[in-house]
């Protein structure tokens, strides 16, 4: 995933590569939403321009049996990043650039990007 920040400081994902952990903050949109506040997955599918993602809750937030297994076209503004158990994981304030997958921060902090403040 890539980290950005705003001009007071505050810390945003503007993209999700494939295999992040994401979780859906608010219920997904439209007549018949299938994601709920809550449910957390792998990213398996990025549309063109990363606007929307694909997510695998099945094994996840859902039994891998589930007759749910995925969320489709899900906008990226709903999710947040979080670790393999569904918890949110906090960004990085101003001063501490980042670049990296979950799978690249293991368990030593997120992998500062090069020209990091």
């Amino acid at each position: 995933m890539r980290i950005e920040h705003d001009e007071n400081g505050v810390a945003r994902v503007v993209s999700y590569d494939l295999g992040d952990m994401v979780l859906l903050r608010i219920d997904e949109g439209g007549e018949m939403p299938m994601g709920r506040a809550g449910d957390w997955g792998a990213v398996v599918q990025i549309s063109p321009g990363g606007a929307h993602l694909d997510i695998k809750i099945a094994g996840h937030s859902a039994s891998r049996k589930s007759t749910v297994r995925g969320l489709t076209d899900i906008p990226i503004r709903i999710v947040q990043p979080c670790d393999s158990a569904g918890k949110p994981i906090p960004l990085p304030h101003k001063g501490v650039a980042v670049s990296g997958t979950l799978r690249e921060r293991g368990g030593q902090g997120w992998k500062r990007s090069a020209g990091a403040l």
